[in-house]
Parts: C-alpha cells; sequence; structure tokens
C-alpha cells in the first residue's frame, strides 16, 4: 500500500496540507464559528455555487463516471471500481454516524435558542437530527475524486490537483450549506481518503492475480 502513496505522493502531501491546516482551525476555534461566518458573509453567487459543487458529493460523479469509463473508454475496471466506491463508501459512514450520534448544527443551533440569527440558504432543505459525524457527501467526493485522480498518476499533475480540490470544495460546501461542522468534513475527508487508498490497492492487486 505504501508503493500508492509514493506514486501518488504529491496528491497525498497536498491533501496532507489540507488535512493539518483544517484540524488546526478547528482547535482554535469554536464549533459553530465556520457556520455563523458564511451565515453573515452569503452571496448569492456563493449561494450558487456551493448548491451545485456540494452535488459532487452525491451519487452523480460514481454514475457518471461509472457510464463515462465503461461505454466511452471501454474500461470495464475502472467502471467497476468507481461503481463499487458508492457502495463502499457507505459502509463506515452509516455506522459511525450511528456510533457518534452527533447533533447536526441546524439542530445544535435550535437548542442553543439563535435559529434566528442565521441566514439559510434559499432551496436547500437544512437537514437535522444527530446525524452529522462524519460528513457523508465529503467521504463520497474524497473516495471518487481521489480515485479517479490515481487513474492520472503523476503526468498529470494538475488534473490531480483539480480532483483533490473538487473534493475539498465539497466538503467546504456542507459547512457553508449549514449542513456539517468543520470536523465532520476532516473526518469524513480522511474516512473517503483511507478508502480510495485501500480500493485502489485491493484493486491492483486483484489485477495482478
Amino acid at each position: 500500500m505504501i508503493d500508492i502513496v509514493k506514486k501518488h505522493r504529491y496528491y497525498f502531501i497536498t491533501y496532507f496540507i489540507f488535512f493539518v491546516s483544517l484540524f488546526l482551525f478547528i482547535i482554535n476555534t469554536d464549533a459553530l464559528e465556520a457556520t455563523l461566518f458564511f451565515s453573515n458573509h452569503r452571496t448569492e453567487g456563493g449561494d450558487i455555487f456551493f448548491r451545485w459543487v456540494t452535488l459532487m458529493g452525491e451519487a452523480y460523479p460514481f454514475i457518471g463516471l461509472t457510464a463515462f469509463y465503461w461505454f466511452v473508454k471501454k474500461n470495464v475496471f475502472i467502471a467497476q471500481k468507481m461503481a463499487i466506491s458508492g457502495l463502499f463508501i457507505m459502509i463506515p459512514i452509516y455506522l459511525f454516524k450511528i456510533f457518534f450520534s452527533f447533533d447536526r448544527p441546524a439542530t445544535l443551533i435550535e437548542k442553543m435558542g439563535i435559529l434566528p440569527d442565521i441566514h439559510f440558504v434559499t432551496g436547500v432543505e437544512v437537514l437535522r437530527g444527530a446525524t452529522s459525524f462524519p460528513s457523508g457527501h465529503t467521504a463520497s467526493a474524497f473516495v471518487v475524486w481521489s480515485l479517479l485522480a490515481f487513474q492520472f498518476g503523476n503526468r498529470q499533475l494538475s488534473l490531480q490537483f483539480l480532483c483533490l480540490l473538487t473534493a475539498i470544495l465539497v466538503g467546504i460546501s456542507r459547512i457553508y450549506l449549514v449542513q456539517h461542522f468543520p470536523e465532520d468534513v476532516l473526518f469524513g475527508s480522511s474516512v473517503g481518503i483511507a478508502s480510495a487508498w485501500f480500493l485502489e490497492y485491493f484493486f491492483e492487486r486483484f489485477r495482478k492475480t
């Protein structure tokens, strides 16, 4: 598995910088600080942008990439990898959400009595309940876009970084849309990239046997 990290070292190094930066932000701020910041600095362009970006952490990229590699590229191996990753990531996320049962931002805000002070994004259904940790959208984004990045290799670093940027923006969108806390995004990203790492190793081993 170390070979995968060495092969895509720039991708993992960049993710590590993101991870450390977000971790330092979390330990030095209150849980709702990022939520309140976005609430007080909304723009029409930002609302539209993040409403669309968050879709990159749903089923659409899994379906689209599976179809693209299967029917266009005629690469059934990669198509299967993309399809299976979508099913695979659901398991740890579901189990973690049940185990931790952390309140979502809107639920916590309501309990604190400051719900009228929050500016929500129009047209977005804000989720409530104890299913905040970790962010499933972020985990899904990191597993599918990381697997796609691994197909490009170090000779196409710009495409690798574009994949990573897409996954990171999905994570930010979950905070912007008042669906998750930064710690949900941080852990979700680590679950996603670890899953991508494992799946890449598993499939490469399976192809060699």
